[in-house]
């Protein structure tokens, strides 16, 4: 009896300096994000105010630091259990590798953005994108936080397949509401749905934005369905990138609304692809055929040249 009672003080006293560590830690951030980043007192709630939002700092289970958005379904997830998308996080740990070029297609608030800097660096690169200028904001700070910013060229503009304007339709920041952030997308209609609003944004091409790049070992796309004409704005890259893997969300029901689904899966295989499902623990599952890519409902994919 004795012994077990031995047990539990051990594990509580665990718990309670394990606590203790943590928000000294965090109190350590927030010194820092005022002294070093902004260098000013009050830093982060002038940042809260300028975003007209309620935000707070996490540490995720890779010991990276993140801004958070309150009520957002990724904030709350990675506040929660300290990580989004176990499975992707998995992958890419075990996978990405020092000194690596990464493009990445929809950083949202900066999860992936931070983690994939962090797992390339030091001499690697990451070529970030992020439309919504709402969050793209929260993605930059994150780097800053974890000193990674100089692993990262990111940039406020979407990735289709011809330079110009188009309609992003998203929920803001200061909704009444708990939402999904990074449920943003590109759209043809005017009008937004239920709790959206529509704002017109500057759309370039991967080709025409980064025209000297090229052996690009990683490209990470999460952008609701422009993977497609993001694809057809990347020729250049993929032909000369031999190495190349691709990481993407494959959602139909928005891929659709931007030409022949099946088509493009023509489009990849034309380019070696093959395409893999990303299973629960973070490895590859067997090869996806095209009927079972056209029947799917929403998965997480790697597609590779050899494996």
């Amino acid at each position: 009896m004795c012994v077990l009672w031995g047990a539990v003080v051990v594990v509580l006293a665990l718990f309670t300096l394990n606590i203790r560590i943590f928000n000294n830690r965090t109190k350590k951030m927030r010194k820092y994000l005022e002294e070093e980043i902004c260098g000013t007192e009050g830093c982060v709630q002038s940042f809260r105010e300028a975003l007209n939002c309620r935000c707070f700092i996490s540490e995720t289970n890779n010991g990276l630091w993140m801004m958070l958005i309150n009520d957002d379904l990724i904030s709350t997830k990675i506040r929660r259990l300290g990580v989004w998308e176990p499975h992707v996080t998995n992958y890419l740990v075990k996978n990405v590798k020092h000194n690596e070029v990464v493009i990445e297609l929809g950083a949202n608030i900066g999860y992936h953005t931070v983690l994939m800097a962090k797992l390339v660096s030091p001499l690697g690169r990451v070529y970030s994108y992020e439309v919504n200028d709402e969050v793209y904001d929260f993605a930059k700070m994150s780097l800053r936080m974890n000193d990674l910013s100089h692993i990262v060229k990111m940039k406020n503009v979407g990735i289709s397949d011809k330079t110009g304007e188009a309609l992003l339709h998203y929920t803001p920041l200061n909704s009444s509401v708990p939402t999904n952030i990074g449920m943003a997308h590109i759209d043809f209609a005017e009008n937004g749905g239920k709790g959206e609003l529509v704002k017109k944004v500057k759309m370039t091409s991967l080709d025409e934005d980064l025209p000297e790049l090229k052996n690009v070992d990683w490209l990470r796309m999460d952008i609701e369905g422009s993977e497609l004409p993001a694809i057809h704005g990347a020729r250049r890259i993929i032909e000369s990138s031999p190495n190349l893997k691709i990481v993407m969300e494959w959602a139909p029901c928005y891929l659709e609304k931007f030409g022949d689904l099946s088509a493009f899966i023509d489009l990849l295989h034309n380019y070696g692809f093959i395409f893999y499902r990303i299973e629960d623990d973070g490895n590859l599952g067997d090869e996806m055929p095209k009927e079972k890519l056209l029947e799917a409902d929403q998965v997480d994919l790697v597609l590779l040249r050899n494996r």
